[in-house]
Order: structure tokens, then sequence, then C-alpha cells
């Protein structure tokens, strides 16, 4: 199991953002304390780390890679 850090992730309330954090714990190997939204206060004294949404992780890649999912080759 990973291991926790002592850090909370802030993102922009999006679920594009949300799904950034959660990239960004595969990329640190580790969990954070929380993830919150900018809006929200802080109610924590860990320290924050802000994650910026990548909207470049969503944009459709085209209908030759959706094709290749395997979800979409096994008629899912």
């Amino acid at each position: 199991m990973p291991d926790r850090s002592n850090l909370v992730y802030r993102y922009d309330g999006t679920y594009q953002g949300f799904l950034c954090c959660v990239a960004q714990c595969f990329a640190d190997k580790g969990l954070p304390q929380a993830v919150q939204r900018w809006e929200e206060p802080q109610a924590t004294l860990f320290p924050l780390q802000g994650v910026d949404t990548d909207l470049d992780l969503f944009e459709l890649r085209g209908p030759e890679r959706a094709a290749a999912h395997p979800f979409c080759a096994a008629g899912i």
C-alpha cells in the first residue's frame, strides 16, 4: 500500500482537475492527506500542493485509439 504523504492536494473543482489529482497520486506513488477544491477554506495544518488541470490529458485521440481500447474491442 502506498505511503500517505503529509500534503493536501488542491484543484479547481472540475472533474478533469480531480482526475489530475489522481494522476498526481500515481506519479508521486503516494496518497495525500486530503483533496480539496480551491474554494474550500484550509482546514488542516498540512502543507498544500496545487495541482493544475491538464486538459491535454482529456483530449480526444481519434476513432482509431478509441477502437483499440479493450472495452470497445470486447463490445462492452
